[in-house]
Parts: C-alpha cells; structure tokens; sequence
C-alpha cells in the first residue's frame, strides 16, 4: 500500500484527498481526507513502522480534538480496514 493507493482509491469513493508535502510541521500527517461525513488524518507507515515523536504530538492532539487520526500499515489495506475507514467518512450507502 502506497500514499497513491490511498489517494486513488479515496479519489474514487467521492473524498476529497490531499497529500501534504511538509512545508511547514514534518509531523503532520501525510494524508488529509474529507467526506460529507467527516475528516480523517492518516500516516502510511510499512509493516515494523512506527510513528516519530513529531508524528505522535499531533496523533495526540487531533485525537484530543475529536478528528479521526488513523497510522496505516500495508495489512490494513489487505484486511479492508482502510477501505472501511474510508467509506466511514463517505456517501452514505443507498438505502
């Protein structure tokens, strides 16, 4: 699982996606996502990896904020929990 796996995949769901190229903080998180129903934040990290001091400052706060925040690794993506998490934030099914 890539950042562009991501970012197609939710391009493709109807989510806005953005990918942030760190001008400013290198801890903000690498995706930003939005759907009409709500706003996630996402890492993509590989298998062993783990989130950086930097990282974790803002995991806490937009935790403690209330926003989504999610640290992806590639089984993730294989078990469908992304996916999931996407669509959490997306047009709702039809009915």
């Amino acid at each position: 699982m890539t950042e562009h796996d991501v970012l197609t995949r939710a391009r493709f769901l109807g989510l806005l996606a953005y990918r942030a190229h760190y001008a400013g903080d290198p801890g903000y998180p690498q995706l930003t996502i939005a759907g009409p129903r709500g706003v996630l934040f996402a890492w993509i990290l590989g298998t062993g990896g783990r989130l950086d001091a930097g990282q974790r400052r803002w995991q806490h706060m937009l935790l403690t904020g209330g926003a989504a925040c999610h640290a992806w690794r590639p089984l993730d993506w294989d078990t469908g929990q992304v996916e999931a998490e996407l669509r959490a934030i997306g047009h709702p099914l039809p009915g």
